[in-house]
This record gives C-alpha cells, sequence and structure tokens, in this order.
C-alpha cells in the first residue's frame, strides 16, 4: 500500500459506502418507489407487518416470524415503508461488522480486509436486496453471527460461544426452514472441527469420514424427525417435489429440467449439477436482457472467488487450510440447501446473499502474492 493511501483505503470507509448506498435506495423505496429488488415478495411483507400492527392478524405461523417482528417495530415506531427499509440496512451493517471481526480473526492484513469489505458492500445484488424489505438482509446477519461464534468456539476454544451459535442457528430456523437446515449443519461442523487436530492427518481423515456418516444418517432420518416432532414435511424429497412443480409454470429465467429421481444414486447426480445451476445461471448463451448480464458478471466474480478458494487450500498451511475449509463447509451447506430447491436465476440471486460474506472471508485467506 502506498504511502498517504492507508487513510482513504480503510474497511470502515468501504462500510460507510456500503451503508450509505443502501440508505440511498431504502430512502428512494420509502418515499418515492418501488425501488429496483422491492416487487411482491417485499410490498407483501410490508403490508403483512402493518396489518399486524394494527391488531389484523390471523392464527400464527411460525414462518411469519419476520413480519411479526417488523411488525411490532412498526407498532411501536410508525408503520412505514422507509423504516422498514431502513432496518434491513441497519442488519446489513451489522453483518458488516461481524465480517470484519471474521476477517480480524482469521488474521488478513489490512488491505485484504478492505478489498473483500469493498466487494461485501457493492454487490449490485446485494445494495437492492439488502435495502428493502426483504429477509435476505436477516438472514445474512443471522449466517454470520453462526460462523462469528463457531471461529471463537474454533479459534479461542470459547465454549460460551456456543450459547451465541445455537441462537443463531435458531435465528436463521426462524428466517427460513431451509436455513434452519443449514444452521443446524454447521453446528454440527463446528463440533466436528472444535476435536480436529490440526497437524494430524489421520485426524482429519477420520474426522471427515465421521461427517459422511452425520450426513448419511440426517439424510436417512430427517423427513421421519421433522414429521413425528413438528408434524411438517421439510424432508429432501418435498423439496424436490416443490422444485418440480415450480418447474410446470418456470419462466424465462428458468434453469431447470424435469426432474427424475428414482433412486438414492439419482439423486447423487442431481445435487451437483442442481448445485451448478444455481452457482453460474445464466450462461452466456441464456443471456437477453441487461438484469441477465448483471447476474453473469456477479455469477463470473463467484467463479473466480471460488477460484481463490482453491488456491488458499492448496497453498496454505495446515492451520490455515483448517480454517478456510471450515468457512467454505459452511457456505456450501448453505449455497447447496438453496439449490436443491431454487429453479431459477430471479430466484437464486436472492439466495446468494446470505453466504456471500463467507464466500469472500474464505477467498482472501489467500495470502497476498497468491492474488
Amino acid at each position: 500500500m502506498r504511502p498517504g493511501t492507508g487513510e482513504f483505503f480503510n474497511v470502515n470507509n468501504a462500510i460507510a459506502l456500503g451503508l450509505l448506498l443502501r440508505l440511498g435506495m431504502a430512502t428512494w423505496n420509502g418515499l418515492w418507489g418501488p425501488s429496483f429488488g422491492a416487487g411482491p415478495d417485499a410490498a407483501g411483507f410490508h403490508s403483512g407487518a402493518v396489518a399486524y400492527a394494527s391488531g389484523i392478524s390471523s392464527d400464527f405461523k411460525f414462518s411469519n416470524i419476520y413480519i411479526y417482528a417488523l411488525g411490532i417495530v412498526y407498532s411501536w415506531l410508525m408503520p412505514s415503508l422507509l423504516l422498514g427499509s431502513a432496518l434491513s440496512c441497519a442488519a446489513w451493517l451489522a453483518s458488516a461488522v461481524l465480517l470484519v471481526q471474521m476477517m480480524k480473526m482469521m488474521g488478513f492484513a489490512e488491505e485484504r480486509q478492505f478489498v473483500a469489505m469493498l466487494l461485501f458492500a457493492l454487490l449490485p445484488s446485494s445494495v437492492v436486496i439488502s435495502s428493502v424489505t426483504l429477509r435476505e438482509a436477516y438472514q445474512l446477519l443471522a449466517v454470520h453471527i453462526v460462523v462469528y461464534a463457531a471461529l471463537k468456539i474454533h479459534l479461542s476454544r470459547s465454549r460460551v460461544h456456543w450459547v451465541l451459535l445455537l441462537t443463531g442457528v435458531a435465528l436463521m430456523g426462524a428466517l427460513h426452514g431451509a436455513l434452519f437446515v443449514a444452521g443446524s449443519a454447521i453446528a454440527v461442523i463446528t463440533l466436528l472441527f472444535s476435536y480436529i487436530n490440526k497437524s494430524d492427518p489421520y485426524s482429519l481423515l477420520m474426522s471427515g469420514l465421521i461427517l459422511f456418516v452425520l450426513f448419511l444418517l440426517t439424510y436417512a432420518g430427517w423427513s421421519l424427525f421433522m414429521e413425528t416432532v413438528f408434524n411438517a414435511k421439510l424432508g429432501l424429497g418435498e423439496a424436490l417435489q416443490a422444485r418440480q412443480d415450480s418447474w410446470q409454470q418456470s419462466a424465462r429465467a428458468s434453469y431447470s429440467t424435469v426432474i427424475k429421481i428414482r433412486s438414492d444414486a439419482d439423486l447423487l447426480f442431481f445435487v451437483p449439477v442442481a448445485l451448478f445451476q444455481y452457482l453460474f445461471q445464466p450462461f452466456p448463451w441464456r443471456v437477453s436482457t441487461a438484469l441477465d448480464w448483471a447476474l453473469m458478471l456477479e455469477n463470473s466474480l463467484r467463479l473466480f472467488l471460488l477460484y481463490k478458494v482453491a488456491v488458499a487450500l492448496y497453498i496454505l498451511p495446515i492451520q490455515g487450510k483448517t480454517r478456510v475449509a471450515f468457512v467454505f463447509a459452511a457456505y456450501l451447506v448453505i449455497e447447496t440447501i438453496w439449490a436443491v430447491g431454487t429453479i431459477n436465476w430471479g430466484t437464486a440471486v436472492r439466495h446468494h446473499i446470505p453466504a456471500f460474506g463467507l464466500l469472500l472471508l474464505a477467498a482472501f485467506a489467500c495470502p497476498r502474492k497468491f492474488k
């Protein structure tokens, strides 16, 4: 870094820029909107919260906790779309602060903190989606709470942070059922990594085998557990059926084909294909609008960041490998679960937001000379 430039290239300036952009979008949405990204879902959450604040409520539904929470704030202050949008900006700000703390825990130099935060702050889809009354900004915060606590457990052997981690998992679940599954998996991975002997390849191998067995047990028992305890069908089969039903009404942005899962072997082939489509569609030959071009550029950035993760996992010493592997495993868990039920890149762009900070955290762990 050149002398005299350190004051400008400060991570706090990157955060301030990201917050300013989001507050600008929130103001536009609240006073003159709707802003770009404030579609029917955002309007529905806001109108539901206004109704709840006015005492017009229906039977309690766990999936509506965000609406109830926003409605409580509206009842305390005012039922304002500007307020609801600004609260999303505040949630993004809190997630950015946690990301900085995680980068410091992983030993990031100030220059890498600034570059990673600049990407986190300026990602166009994040700017427009985390500044309106959608759940993604809060999902992002919940994910960062869980991984921050996990890193404290992993790096500082802080058992008290298990309370924060489990609270974060509960928050993830309150914001989306799929995120509860992802958060629970991250908690299991945290427990696993807590007992890894970082200098013993045999320990790493055994831990990997244990994780694989846990995955098989989860796959075999999850649907039965949810149906028995919560009287809810949230298994993989239901997710695939929902994806199939949605495909029947697919739009131009759909990247899915008819799903035919006849066996576990078919499933093993389906998940990687679904994940690849989810991460990188639209492909260049599918691009037909300006929005498609913007999403393709974001997907190109994602591909570059994944390359940086691969480099970090190859060249870092064993301790650094373990840290990156943990963060990247958390990222893959979230993205893979989203990929199973997502059939178009219009929905995928929203689902990418909660895990984007984790991808940056894993990618920029690579030393400077390998950038």
